[in-house]
């Protein structure tokens, strides 16, 4: 009996420490630093760097932007816009 308690123990510690961990959610307001404007600067833009450039800014909306192309001039704290050049790289990154 003792045997078996031992290895179902065993068994849930195991799994437990497969489990993902939940980030906490963003909740706003955005900001962006010095080091974030470094760090992502002329960054070729792929989908899954706006995660990690939101998860930087605190920011859970994002938004990107090219040059020429039209945006609502609303001002949302929560929200980062992500500027990218003709070439798709990063060329700045803003709050609002």
């Amino acid at each position: 009996m003792k045997a078996g308690t031992i290895g179902a123990t065993v068994s849930a510690l195991a799994l437990a420490g497969c489990a993902t961990m939940i980030e906490a959610p963003l909740t706003g307001p955005c900001r962006v630093t010095q080091d974030m404007h470094q760090r992502y600067a002329g960054m070729k833009f792929r989908e899954r760097l706006r995660r990690a450039i939101q998860r930087d800014a605190n920011a859970p909306v994002a938004r990107i932007l090219r040059d020429g192309v039209p945006a609502t001039m609303d001002f949302r704290p929560e929200r980062i816009d992500i500027h990218l050049n003709d070439d798709g790289r990063i060329d700045g990154l803003r709050c609002g």
